[in-house]
């Protein structure tokens, strides 16, 4: 199946990650949280869930990745402050590859 990255920013609505991740592995699909620093915390909202930052992106390659997964929320206008995410997400437009991004109703 296909090998996901996952972005997020800090105070990312939960929902928004939670139930596509769950969709996602369901359909055996692997699920990668890319970020700033690997075993970083990214907290989500409503407080009290946290998830850890499994690699670095500068450690990784659009080409390790089918899709790329943005929970909604903050972080679209969050990669403007880093340089490292803001490279990664254009090179997987530019790849053509999927970008997939969730909000709310």
């Amino acid at each position: 199946m296909a090998k996901i990255a996952v972005m997020f920013a800090q105070n990312f609505e939960d929902s928004e990650y939670l139930q596509p991740a769950e969709a996602l592995k369901r359909a055996g699909h692997e699920l990668v949280h890319v970020g700033g620093k690997e075993g970083g915390i990214v907290k989500a909202e409503p407080p009290g869930k946290i998830f850890q930052i499994d690699k670095a992106v500068k450690e990784v390659s659009v080409h390790e990745f089918d899709a790329l997964l943005s929970p909604g929320g903050y972080f679209p206008d969050l990669l403007r402050f880093d340089e490292d995410e803001f490279q990664f997400v254009k090179a997987f437009v530019e790849s053509g590859k999927s970008v997939l991004g969730t909000g709310r109703k």
